[in-house]
């Protein structure tokens, strides 16, 4: 099964799920097939679930429709580069609380930047807005290099946590402005993995902190990252 979704099913017809769970499933390549310019079986789905689906190659496109998923959870699945194909795939995602993306070797982007699907985003608004997102965590990404590489803004009203660990490349959040008020510090490293779920029960001295510098995600992202190449650079030892 290459995909849930075949271009000769009815794909206007909504998924009675409002929880799915995708997993283990080594022939999947994608949710819709990539002829269908339409796909409303998942607007119901509330939770989303996939992990373990190594050939996946695409989630979320501008074609489907999430709208009113609340919580997204996805983990090795290692074929796929971006979790969204471009800023137009995220449009449908306005009741989304939770994003969790963890254990990726190929994926450099959580956003990607297809001009050509997203169009219609930049002339509308040239913004990009999770409105209800709380909780976003990247962990174990060692290729991510960013959340976004356009140019969009990105609004995060109710962003409040957010963790970024494991994640060695990430030089920054976006090349855009990006919007965090109610956000005032990351998390950027556990001392144990299994924290990552339990966050809450974690005392101060499992998890390290940083404060936004200047307000801004993208100047302290940035700032971590030159703190790690330093770092980095120092400990390789000098051959004369």
């Amino acid at each position: 099964m290459e995909s849930i979704i075949s271009s000769d099913e009815a794909h206007d017809i909504p998924m009675p799920l409002r929880k799915l769970d995708l997993d283990a499933l080594p022939k999947l390549v994608h949710l819709c097939d990539e002829g269908v310019q339409t796909c409303k079986t998942f607007r119901v789905v509330e939770v989303l679930n996939v992990s373990r689906c190594e050939r996946l190659k695409s989630l979320m496109t501008s074609s489907m429709c999430f709208q009113n998923l609340t919580t997204l959870s996805v983990s090795d699945c290692d074929a796929l580069e971006s979790l969204m194909a471009s800023a137009a795939a995220a449009k449908s995602l306005q009741k989304l609380t939770k994003l969790i993306v963890r254990n990726f070797k190929r994926m450099t982007q959580i956003i990607g930047n297809n001009h050509e699907a997203e169009c219609d985003v930049e002339t509308e608004q040239n913004e990009i807005g999770f409105s209800n997102l709380q909780i976003l965590t990247l962990h174990d990404l060692c290729s991510l290099g960013k959340f976004y590489s356009g140019n969009n803004i990105i609004r995060l009203p109710n962003l409040e946590e957010l963790i970024v660990n494991k994640c060695p490349e990430m030089g920054t959040f976006s090349h855009g402005t990006v919007y965090t008020p109610r956000l005032y510090r990351i998390t950027i490293k556990l001392k144990d993995d299994w924290l990552i779920d339990f966050l809450e029960y974690a005392s101060d001295d499992d998890v390290e902190y940083q404060r936004l510098l200047e307000g801004d995600v993208n100047t302290t992202l940035k700032k971590l990252w030159e703190d790690h190449q330093t770092a980095a650079t120092s400990s390789q030892p000098n051959i004369t």
